[in-house]
């Protein structure tokens, strides 16, 4: 039977390498903790109305993602981006966010958000006077909405259109 004890044994200490071996953990690196901690310091600062000061920490939460490689927040930190701008009245700048969080939504097959940010770009191209453009993006997504029989999007968008 010691061949069997010795089994053990090293099945034993081959799981406790691989507990302890770096990047086989299942928890959030330092970076990734780093990262959302940014991430919650920029959305408070926006919520305290701090516009500056979130668009600067939601700049460097971009950065923070793009170097541990972690897109599934990108989109919606460009997003806020765009919504500090707009609040701000720069509206070429939210809209150059906006652009890029609708390809970063793309990239992940983010429909939904996709679908959001289509609506909230037309709003923001009809504010700036933008009528024609808007409604093209309005019209464009209300075909999309009628093809996946999407009867709340349909709702939205004939309510946004006057």
């Amino acid at each position: 039977m010691p061949s069997r004890h010795l089994l053990t044994a090293v099945s034993a200490v081959v799981v406790a390498v691989l507990a302890l071996t770096p990047g086989c953990s299942k928890g959030p690196t330092p970076e990734q903790l780093r990262a959302d901690s940014m991430l919650m310091k920029a959305k408070g600062a926006m919520t305290r109305g701090a516009i500056r000061e979130s668009r600067r920490l939601f700049q460097r939460c971009l950065v923070l993602e793009e170097a541990i490689e972690r897109k599934t927040r990108t989109g919606e930190i460009l997003r806020l981006l765009g919504d500090g701008y707009e609040v701000s009245g720069q509206f070429d700048s939210a809209l150059d966010y906006y652009d890029r969080a609708v390809v970063a939504f793309r990239n992940m097959a983010d429909r939904q958000s996709i679908w959001m940010m289509t609506l909230k770009t037309a709003a923001l191209r009809r504010q700036m006077g933008e009528e024609r453009k808007a409604f093209t993006m309005y019209g464009d997504a209300l075909r999309l909405a009628k093809v996946f029989e999407d009867a709340d999007g349909i709702r939205d968008i004939e309510w946004a259109m006057p």
